[in-house]
Parts: C-alpha cells; sequence; structure tokens
C-alpha cells in the first residue's frame, strides 16, 4: 500500500507543477498581450500627433485667405491688356 501512496503523491505533485506551469504561462501571456495594448495606444498617439503636426504645418504654409498674393500678377495683365487697346 505504501508503494500505492508514493506512486499518488507523485501523481499529485506533477498535477501541481503542470497546473503552476500553466498559471505561469497564463500570466506571462496576459503580460505580453498588455505590454502589446500600451505599445498599441504609444503608437496611435504618436500617430495623432503627427497628423495634427501636419495639419498645423499645412495650415502655416497655407497664404492668409484675405491676401493678395497671385493678384499682382492679374493686375499687371489687366493693366498691359487695357493700355494696349489704347484705354
Amino acid at each position: 500500500m505504501s508503494e500505492q501512496r508514493k506512486q499518488l503523491q507523485a501523481v499529485a505533485a506533477a498535477q501541481a507543477a503542470r497546473e503552476t506551469a500553466l498559471s505561469q504561462a497564463e500570466e506571462a501571456l496576459k503580460q505580453a498581450a498588455d505590454a502589446q495594448r500600451k505599445r498599441v495606444r504609444i503608437r496611435n498617439i504618436a500617430l495623432l500627433a503627427a497628423s495634427a503636426l501636419a495639419v498645423v504645418a499645412v495650415l502655416f504654409a497655407l497664404p492668409p485667405s484675405g491676401s493678395n498674393i497671385g493678384t499682382r500678377h492679374d493686375d499687371h495683365h489687366y493693366r498691359r491688356t487695357k493700355a494696349d487697346d489704347g484705354h
């Protein structure tokens, strides 16, 4: 009977070791998933910030809405045409 008891204890110890290993593997997987979510969140925030900066850069590159940029050439052409017509 004592040999059978030893075998049962060995089986119970092996089962406990498997349960411990499984718990550790589940915890490691959970930590890896958490780390991945954090990396994705940081990447998304960085992408949003870069996009916002690009929009700001484009807005600063555009001429003001009330500016006369681009009309000078048209005025010159208009005056020249009027002069050519004799007016």
